[in-house]
């Protein structure tokens, strides 16, 4: 174990896919929900602010190519301090810095992004959150899978279905048609309960393919780097890894 870097807060670490980098958020010292994003050399050296207002709910999200990172942002005008802040997706340049919004005002929330194999694309959860002031929870609404393609901009939904409860999607590294939905809802009395679950998600035909049962057990997928089996966490103390056909 070394220290590579303490010039700043770091939280939710992402190795470049060639492992020369590695990126991750300094989180706001206001507690006000959101990051900043920055990429630090391996050996420490050159480390470099990519994006402010960043939301610092998953970790940032590398291009396979190493060029570009896709993150979560706070949409411009919004109040940074509440939950309900309205976000975007944003795709910043690692060389240059330069930024590219990819969903605009289009969706008031989206979830953090997975790029597809060949990096030309990215699927996210598009959804609207509500605010029970009574019970004191925040509820998702309307949801939905989405692809964005960046050469054109084009965002095309792909679920037949609604997925008001879906909050992260995981592409294959290697497969086109095989995108993982993790699905998390708050049930019970005062909403103290969770129920999770992951679907199988065909991106071409929007077919869909329940992977677990519903549960109040289960943890994000995790892709295999040649895409043949993803794991997750089941219960406090169980690692499971599921091969595909």
């Amino acid at each position: 174990e070394r220290l590579v870097m303490d010039d700043v807060p770091a939280a939710a670490p992402t190795w470049s896919p060639d492992r020369s980098r590695i990126a991750f958020y300094s989180p706001s010292a206001n507690n006000d929900f959101t990051a900043k994003l920055y990429v630090v050399n391996a050996d420490g050296s050159n480390l470099r602010l990519l994006a402010n207002e960043a939301r610092m709910d998953w970790w940032p999200a590398w291009s396979p190519d190493g060029s570009k990172i896709a993150y979560v942002a706070i949409q411009p005008g919004e109040e940074r301090r509440k939950a309900l802040a309205k976000t975007t997706i944003r795709v910043v340049n690692v060389a240059t810095g330069s930024q590219t919004d990819i969903t605009s005002r289009q969706f008031t929330h989206v979830s953090p992004p997975s790029w597809s194999p060949s990096g030309d694309r990215l699927a996210f959860a598009g959804f609207s959150l509500v605010s029970d002031y009574a019970l004191g929870t925040i509820q998702r609404r309307n949801g939905a899978i989405f692809i964005a393609t960046l050469a054109t901009g084009e965002l095309e939904r792909i679920s037949n279905t609604q997925l008001a409860n879906a909050v992260l999607v995981a592409w294959s590294p290697v497969h086109d048609e095989d995108l993982l939905v993790y699905l998390y809802e708050t049930t019970g009395v005062g909403f103290d309960r969770q129920m999770t679950g992951i679907l199988m998600l065909n991106p071409v035909t929007g077919d869909m393919e329940k992977l677990t049962q519903r549960s109040p057990d289960v943890g994000p997928p995790f892709w295999a780097p040649d895409g043949s089996r993803f794991a997750f966490i089941e219960g406090d103390s169980v690692v499971r890894i599921r091969w595909l056909p």
